[in-house]
């Protein structure tokens, strides 16, 4: 049983192998037919994608060769057109075609006409251009002179490109001798980097020699033939300039010839070789020894270098200035200076020039007798002295002296001499100052202008003595007066006896002198009238131009003169009646707390007012310094030519006189600048007031005026800044006005000022770029635009950019290049002056202080007083006080003024409004000009966004949906079908308008 059993197991087992070998067997074939069929599926494929290969490789030719065709036809055509384009186009013989304007452009003002011949040059060469094609290949981007030689030249020579640049040179003037000059002329600029300047000197200088072009021994010829030249008597030098000679041999030959006509046409007597003018050594100054002061006599002769000089006779002898014989250059008659004398250095930019006449008189008149310290002595009155002097032997022995008066006679001489105070006693009068003593002078004592008598005793002098003053009458012109002195001293220059007196430097009181030592000190006085001042130097005015700083020469600004002007002016009579403090004082129960009320302080008079809360002493100004003021507050640069409401309101500020009002109102109107420059009156469409802003800074609008005149820095156009709180403006020169240059200089702004809360702009592509909304985002800064062609939403920044052009307008220079040098003053002029809105200066809101302006140097210097000093911590406490004091009246005055303005602006106004779904029509510009918009439309109202504007839809348009203000839309009035039936349809005609 246990065999069957095996034998069982036996079979069973063998037929399971048999299944399982079978079903392997089975699986292995399914196996293959699958492989093989995926085999034949990958050769079809493989086949496809070949033969799909193979057609796109077709269809690429095809387009290849399409394209191809294209270009052809294309070029074929730009051929055509290039005739009639601006591109230099030369065809050679072998029939290549030399497109130069791929590698140059136009020849400008601007450009460096030999750096562009340079360039081309070198392109020519590096492109293998031939080099007889040349002169076609430039010609059509020369302009201007160049362009006009190339015009000028014969058809032969305009084809030489060596010929045609040597006649460009030649129209511009640059010649060997220019190129000489300007190495010569070369010279070393602190401010600039010196490498740069040693590259630019070795430019000029091959341009000179022309290493490239010159042998050796040429370039060695030519610096002779210079240095030659150079060395010539003036005359020859002309003369053999003018011939211009290209060798040296040339220029010995001219020079020969010369000479050999000179000998010619010289007397037979006195002929004789022509001797070279005497050298003086270089060792050995301009004056041959030092002078002491107040003598003549020099120091010492030993250092002296003596030339020896040849014996010859007076007909040997020729003079170098005249050309004749028998006298030296010294002896001439022609000399414009009797000697030579050294001139004090120039210490000071204003000029008080002044004259007298040569009376041939007896003696005695313009003299009179005066107490100097109580010892009798005779005085000169001398009109041109700007000081006064006396003998030393009226003072007696002098003591210890520690200032020294510095004075220069008419041949420009300069001396010094001891300063000590006197007292002078005339015609019951005494008065104590600072003379000059002099030990050789003529009189006992000369009496300038500075001295306070000067005047009483010139008009005693016309009234009891005959003169005369440039007539010949001898007798005193009628009606004359203190005031006419000037007039007549003017009428003498014009008459052949005048002679220059006395120029003199008035001194100043020294700092810090040293003990036992002398410190002159030169301060304001005559100066030839080149000289700038101080302001027009800070604002760049260049020499030779005119400067429009007011100068008042003949006015005494000491504080004693004004104290003097106001005693004696009939104007301020009743001001002077009426004065209720006297030092502080008051001369009646509550007198200080009234206003306003006149004061006296320090010997000077005031008006005391209340202006915007503060109180103010207002100097009373006579009538000879109110001109002054006037052209401070007004004329000057820093004045800014405002009208006469802002004029008034910064001389109030710190002076005052009876009538001031109308005299600004005068001055102002009668200003020439301004009525040649005064803007047309224009009306508005009504407005809807923007909101007040309470936090300085926290709302600022921007704009971009331009372009202007390109300035000497390269400046066109101005960045305009405004805060809406403050009405403080920022104005920054830009060379072009990208977002990038905005943005960094809103970020030097923000440094200041703090960062803003929003930014209102116009729509220009400079504010609306990607740079300007990334510079919001990052600072957390609120974007506002005005709508379009509307700028009336921005208008307090459009209003100032009309107050800054005209403002420039008024003071640039003749040729406008610098009036980005004048920003600085100007900003400071609209800052300084309250604002119409607010009632205060922006510097006032900003700082909480006054800014100190040339008015207030005016008034410290009549005052003669420095201000009180303040700690730190009183300064900021006293500031925060006043500001916050100032912000409530500065709201109220804003409403008033926003009302006040919305009045005037309404008066005319028509109320309308659309309806979504009215057909309307828009005025905006057309394609052709910005600046010409007329009425298109009709268009459809699709939404009211805000009070007075609405959103438009415009199919065809690039911004299908647009938001217009309602001044620029008018509704549209469709025509009725009955009206046209039987009759012509009319064309409307297109209104153009220009948009100011």
């Amino acid at each position: 049983m246990s065999w069957a059993k095996a034998a069982l197991k036996s079979t069973a087992m063998e037929e399971l192998v048999k299944q399982m070998v079978f079903v392997n067997v089975q699986a292995q074939t399914r196996h293959e037919e699958a492989m093989a069929q995926q085999q034949q599926a990958l050769a079809q494929a493989v086949a496809a994608q070949q033969e799909s290969t193979h057609l796109l490789a077709a269809q690429l030719a095809a387009q290849q060769v399409a394209t191809q065709t294209q270009i052809n036809a294309l070029r074929e055509a730009m051929q055509q057109l290039a005739p009639g384009r601006d591109q230099a186009v030369v065809t050679t013989g072998n029939h290549v075609s030399i497109r130069a304007s791929h590698f140059l452009q136009k020849l400008s003002a601007s450009d460096d006409v030999e750096a562009f011949l340079t360039t081309f040059e070198r392109t020519a060469e590096r492109e293998g251009w031939p080099q007889d094609q040349w002169a076609g290949l430039i010609a059509p981007f020369l302009t201007g002179d160049p362009q006009k030689a190339y015009f000028d030249l014969p058809l032969e020579d305009a084809k030489n490109y060596d010929r045609l640049k040597a006649e460009v040179l030649a129209r511009l003037g640059v010649t060997v001798a220019v190129r000489a000059q300007r190495v010569h002329c070369w010279k070393y600029c602190p401010d600039q980097p010196p490498r740069s300047q040693m590259h630019d000197l070795g430019q000029l200088v091959k341009k000179w020699l022309q290493p490239e072009t010159l042998t050796r021994e040429q370039m060695v010829e030519r610096v002779v033939m210079d240095h030659y030249l150079r060395s010539l008597p003036k005359d020859l030098q002309r003369w053999v300039s003018h011939g211009d000679p290209k060798t040296a041999a040339l220029v010995v030959e001219m020079v020969e010839r010369y000479t050999v006509v000179e000998d010619l046409l010289r007397p037979t007597s006195r002929r004789g070789p022509v001797l070279p003018p005497p050298v003086r050594p270089a060792s050995v100054p301009r004056r041959e020894a030092s002078l002491d002061p107040g003598t003549s006599t020099p120091k010492s002769s030993s250092s002296v270098l003596q030339r020896p000089v040849a014996t010859r006779t007076a007909g040997d002898i020729q003079c170098w200035r005249c050309r004749a014989w028998g006298h030296t250059r010294a002896q001439c008659p022609l000399q414009e200076e009797p000697m030579e004398c050294g001139s004090a250095r120039r210490v000071s930019f204003y000029t008080l020039t002044t004259c007298t006449t040569h009376l041939d008189l007896e003696g005695g008149q313009f003299e009179c007798t005066v107490w100097v310290n109580h010892r009798p002595a005779k005085a000169l009155l001398d009109s041109g002295s700007m000081v006064t002097l006396v003998h030393a032997r009226v003072v007696g022995r002098l003591g210890p002296v520690q200032r020294t008066l510095r004075v220069v006679c008419i041949h420009g001489d300069t001396r010094e001499y001891p300063l000590i105070p006197v007292t002078i006693s005339a015609r019951n009068t005494s008065v104590t100052q600072e003379v000059g003593v002099v030990s050789t002078l003529i009189h006992d004592v000369i009496v300038g202008r500075d001295c306070p008598l000067f005047a009483e005793l010139w008009c005693l002098a016309q009234t009891e003595l005959p003169i005369e003053l440039g007539n010949n009458s001898g007798s005193p012109p009628p009606n004359m007066t203190v005031d006419t002195v000037d007039e007549e001293l003017l009428k003498c220059v014009q008459n052949k006896n005048v002679v220059t007196d006395v120029s003199v430097l008035a001194p100043q009181p020294e700092l810090t002198p040293k003990e036992g030592e002398s410190s002159p000190v030169p301060v304001m006085v005559g100066e030839d009238e080149e000289e700038l001042s101080p302001v027009d130097i800070t604002l760049g005015v260049d020499e030779g131009e005119g400067s429009s700083y007011p100068v008042h020469p003949d006015l005494d600004v000491s504080r004693g003169a004004f104290g003097r002007a106001q005693m004696g002016d009939p104007m301020l009579i009743n001001a002077r009646e009426q004065v209720t403090v006297v030092s502080g004082v008051p001369q009646a129960p509550d007198a200080e707390k009234r206003f306003p009320h006149f004061a006296v302080s320090n010997d000077l008079f005031y008006r005391v007012s209340e202006i915007r809360g503060e109180i103010v002493e207002q100097l009373l100004v006579p009538q000879p310094y109110q001109r002054m003021v006037l052209d401070l507050a007004h004329n000057d640069a820093l004045g800014g030519h405002l009208g006469a409401e802002k004029t008034e309101a910064r001389i109030t500020d710190r002076f005052y006189w009876p009538g001031i009002g109308a005299a600004v109102k005068r001055y102002c109107s009668s200003c020439p600048v301004c009525q040649l420059t005064a803007p047309a009156p224009h009306y508005r469409n009504p407005l809807v007031p923007l909101p007040i802003i309470e936090v300085p800074f926290e709302r600022i609008a921007m704009d971009i005026v331009g372009p202007l005149e390109k300035s000497a820095r390269g400046h066109r156009y101005i960045l305009v800044v405004l805060d809406y709180a403050t009405r403080y403006p920022e104005a920054v020169p830009l060379r072009n006005p990208t977002s990038k240059a905005i943005a960094r200089e809103l970020f030097f702004m923000f440094s200041r000022t703090g960062l803003p809360r929003e930014i209102l702009t116009d729509q220009g592509t400079p504010f609306m770029s990607r740079v300007m909304a990334d510079v919001c985002k990052l600072f957390q800064i609120k974007q506002l635009r005005t709508s379009v062609y509307h700028p009336q939403t921005d208008g307090l920044v459009e209003r100032f950019n009309k107050t800054l052009k005209m403002m420039l307008k008024r003071v640039v220079q003749r040729d406008g290049r610098d009036w980005d040098h004048l920003l600085p003053a100007l900003l400071f002029a609209i800052r300084e002056v309250p604002q119409a809105s607010t009632g205060f200066s922006p510097f006032e809101l900003v700082y909480g202080r006054r800014p100190r302006g040339l008015l207030d140097l005016v008034k410290e210097t009549w005052e003669s007083e420095s201000s009180p000093h303040k700690s730190l911590i009183e300064h900021i406490s006293q500031m925060r006080e006043r500001i916050s004091k100032v912000m409530p009246l500065v709201q109220e005055h804003l409403q008033k003024a926003q009302e006040a303005q919305k009045r005037v602006y309404n008066r005319s106004a028509k109320l309308r409004q659309f309806q979504v779904g009215d057909r309307v029509a828009v005025l905006i510009p057309t394609v052709e000009s910005r600046f010409l918009a007329k009425w298109q439309g009709p268009y459809e109202v699709v939404e009211k966004v805000g009070e007075v504007n609405y959103r438009v839809h415009q199919p065809g348009k690039r911004k299908p949906y647009q938001i217009y203000h309602i001044n620029l839309l008018k509704p549209w009035r469709d025509r009725e079908v009955s009206a046209m039936v039987g009759v012509g349809i009319e064309s409307d005609g297109v209104d153009a308008v220009h948009i100011a």
